[in-house]
């Protein structure tokens, strides 16, 4: 499998900056079986140790400057960022909370020059080593929605499905989950409340950050910031939360995803992390794009793996094998489409998750169908 493909996509296919010394290293085991093959690539796509302290110190900048723009905010990891479930292609994502918008305070940033403290001179600033002309900013739309204004739909937006089919055992109730928020994400009131918040923190690193490339996405299901470090080449997804993490749909996510890793162990994250990589060369990882989203991928990897209850016993040639048979609609002919509602039970636990707002489920279908095709052919 290639880590690359020639489809044209939004963001660069190139390895990024802060990956360019990664080498193959060969696994320490036999390579001879399907089950060591995914524990080495995995292995190899994840994190070293240096991408994870530039990840640190990135999020510690911007943490800073955050913190410093709008005093009280609460800055945090969460997601992969937070649970170790990163690949070298991962977005680091962060999410701001408890932000109050201080009109006085924020222009006051907004106006200074230099650097965020005189004590930072000596620390080496995110924006220093950028060069404007090499990579302008992106121009951002600026229009604050009117109050009378009707939420806008668009094709990246989830909406939800008269006639969901479900896999959930009658009478269990689900865990509220990230793909079903507590708050409607189409009060007009919160969804303009959150884009003022984007906007401002989207002033602050336009201006403190010029180097930074920054776009706002106003019309996904949960509006986000996103921003590239021309440094490093990293890109950070900022998300917005009215209440404290652990309360939020990205702290329901993150602890989801913790207790995942902690009931299916290697099996569940050797194998997302070749999915990752092998929904990356279709351009079909990120939500925004038609794709499925980190979320959704832990959700089908786990529903694998809570079916005969293989756990962590699980050999991951076997779970990759029937993922791609389960959802390329091979096994079970029309087991996956736009209506389905994905019910993964773990320990006391049960969460959902649908597929109504993926506008390229098909290509996803496709995609797995050709890989168990070809999984099945050499494996016979």
């Amino acid at each position: 499998m290639t880590a690359t493909t020639s489809r044209k996509r939004k963001r660069s296919s190139q390895q990024p900056a802060h990956s360019h010394g990664r080498t193959n290293v060969k696994h320490p085991g036999s390579l001879s079986t399907g089950h060591a093959e995914i524990e080495a690539f995995a292995d190899f796509v994840g994190l070293h140790p240096d991408e994870r302290t530039l990840r640190s110190r990135v999020f510690e900048d911007l943490k800073r400057l955050l913190s410093k723009a709008f005093p009280g905010a609460v800055v945090e990891l969460y997601g992969s960022s937070s649970s170790r479930l990163e690949t070298f292609r991962s977005d680091l994502d962060v999410t701001v909370g408890n932000l109050r918008l201080d009109p006085a305070a924020l222009a006051a940033i907004l106006q200074s020059d230099g650097s965020l403290d005189d004590e930072d001179d000596d620390d080496e600033d995110l924006g220093e080593d950028g060069a404007d002309e090499e990579l302008p900013v992106r121009p951002v739309e600026q229009e604050e929605p009117s109050e009378d204004e009707e939420p806008t739909f668009s094709l990246n937006l989830s909406l939800p499905s008269a006639g969901s089919q479900s896999h959930a055992r009658p009478g269990q109730r689900p865990r509220a989950a990230a793909s079903a928020p507590t708050k409607s994400p189409w009060n007009p009131t919160l969804r303009r409340d959150k884009l003022r918040k984007l906007r401002a923190i989207q002033q602050v690193l336009r201006c403190r950050l010029p180097s930074f490339q920054v776009k706002c996405l106003p019309k996904a299901r949960i509006p986000i910031l996103m921003a590239l470090d021309p440094v490093s080449g990293l890109n950070v997804d900022i998300g917005i939360n009215r209440e404290t993490l652990e309360a939020s749909d990205h702290g329901r996510t993150t602890a989801l995803v913790t207790d995942l890793q902690a009931s299916f162990g290697r099996p569940f994250t050797a194998v997302v992390a070749f999915l990752k990589e092998f929904l990356h060369q279709f351009d079909l990882d990120k939500p925004f794009t038609g794709g499925l989203g980190s979320y959704r991928l832990y959700m089908m990897v786990a529903f694998i793996l809570t079916q005969g209850a293989k756990g962590k016993t699980a050999r991951c040639g076997s779970v990759l094998l029937e993922f791609f048979g389960l959802y390329g609609n091979r096994v079970k002919p029309g087991f996956l489409s736009d209506t389905t509602q994905l019910t993964v039970h773990h320990g006391r636990h049960m969460d959902v998750v649908d597929f109504a707002s993926i506008f390229r489920l098909q290509d996803c279908i496709d995609q797995f169908a050709m890989a168990y095709d070809i999984l099945k052919k050499h494996h016979a």
